[in-house]
């Protein structure tokens, strides 16, 4: 019953942290903590615009490393991807030749 007891009051005092280890975790305050997450926010844009104008730099490299033919290639998917994008329709002579041409294909197949 003894042992027990020692055994008890030896847990109960190795839970119990020190004074002075309490002391030293002392919570932050308000303004610590805005002034920590705009250093955050500030760090994470500064980075963001390098991976940024990295990527840009890439881009511009890729396209000067293409043939003359794959550069027009490009530049066309780009105008039809934008106009795609855009939600506006082809110019309607285009729609009409297109239609016409498919009309006559299947007439002489």
């Amino acid at each position: 019953m003894r042992l027990k007891l020692v055994y008890i009051l030896i847990g109960l005092f190795l839970a119990v942290p020190p004074v002075q280890h309490v002391q030293a975790q002392k919570v932050a305050t308000k303004r610590k903590l805005k002034k920590q997450s705009k250093k955050n926010a500030k760090h994470a844009e500064k980075s963001e615009k390098s991976d940024a104008a990295v990527s840009e730099e890439l881009r511009k490299q890729h396209y000067k490393n293409q043939t003359k033919q794959v550069k027009k290639r490009l530049k066309k998917n780009k105008r039809k991807a934008q106009r795609y994008n855009n939600h506006k329709r082809e110019f309607f002579a285009v729609r009409w030749w297109r239609w016409i041409e498919y009309k006559v294909s299947s007439i002489f197949k």
